[in-house]
């Protein structure tokens, strides 16, 4: 069955960005040192399993348990290409705190106070009784993880992908943010970094007989990100010839308007990739001529600016 894909989070892909390069090496796990022969046989190049759990590789080469699109804990075609990447968390009883990684290192290290935008997809396999709210990555100047097989304790930059459960069997989900880096990062981990005390989950299917949430990973992405170019002058005068003041950004950016003393004329959270102010206030007032500014913030990213108005 065709699967599609459903973007929770929606990176709007500026032209600027087909030009950056992905800093996270092989993220559609397409490349291979071999075929995997099975359960827990990780051979996808660049990638490793920084703890004892036991993440496993996927790809149409294999026929049997690891294959694409039909595996051991269920049916998914690929995002791009033939193969992804699995993990799975425990959450009850035989071991409720046993967690799965993947690490990579990044082409490059991170530059100090410069944003970058991160995306992944995820899609919740048939065989999980849970789903969770807390898939995670983590920056680190060099790798993390141990002899054990439990949660990764890392206190520095761990983000949280979403707010909402990810209990899609069908879709792949896109998941996303934009951040701003330390420096010297060099090293990305994804995961659930909770105990089980800690962590958000849900029971998904009471008749499975596992005691796991486990979601496919494909199609990793790091690039720094930029801002597009934002206008700066617009004639509301209703002749049809930029009456609108528009710009497109990711999803979950808020924007404020000000005029000249500091008050907010509008307020919007970007849930359609795209925002555009009439000219006129909340209350529907026309605003005067003049210069007025505007404030982007979603995270640590922020941009300001400001509005020619001229009728």
């Amino acid at each position: 069955m065709s699967k599609s894909v459903l973007h929770i989070v929606f990176i709007f892909s500026f032209l600027s960005a087909f030009a950056q390069q992905n800093l996270v090496p092989n993220g559609s796990f397409e490349e291979y040192y071999n075929c995997p022969l099975g359960i827990a046989d990780f051979t996808t190049e660049a990638w490793s399993v920084p703890t004892w759990g036991t993440s496993d590789y996927f790809n149409s080469c294999n026929i049997l348990d690891a294959s694409v699109p039909y595996n051991f804990v269920g049916n998914q075609n690929a995002h791009n290409g033939s193969g992804y990447c699995g993990i799975g968390s425990g959450f009850e009883m035989p071991d409720p705190n046993s967690r799965e990684y993947i690490q990579v290192e990044l082409i490059t290290p991170l530059e100090p106070n410069k944003d970058y935008e991160f995306s992944c997809f995820v899609s919740l396999a048939e065989s999980s009784k849970f789903c969770i709210q807390d898939i995670g990555i983590a920056f680190s100047n060099s790798p993390i993880g141990g002899n054990y097989g439990n949660e990764i304790s890392f206190s520095d930059t761990i983000y949280n992908l979403t707010a909402n459960f990810l209990c899609d069997t069908v879709n792949w989900v896109e998941l996303s943010i934009i951040f701003n880096a330390n420096g010297g990062e060099k090293y990305l981990t994804i995961g659930q970094f909770k105990n089980v005390s800690d962590a958000n989950f849900l029971l998904f299917n009471p008749l499975i007989s596992s005691y796991y949430a486990y979601y496919y990973i494909d199609d990793v992405s790091l690039i720094e990100y930029e801002f597009p170019e934002i206008p700066n002058i617009f004639s509301p005068n209703s002749d049809n010839i930029n009456d609108l003041w528009s710009i497109e950004l990711p999803n979950g950016y808020e924007i404020n308007i000000f005029n000249r003393w500091g008050e907010i004329i509008d307020n919007y959270l970007i849930e359609n990739h795209n925002y555009s102010w009439d000219g006129k206030t909340e209350k529907g007032k026309d605003c005067v001529d003049g210069v007025y500014f505007y404030s982007l913030t979603k995270n640590d990213s922020k941009k300001t600016g400001f509005i020619q108005l001229v009728r």
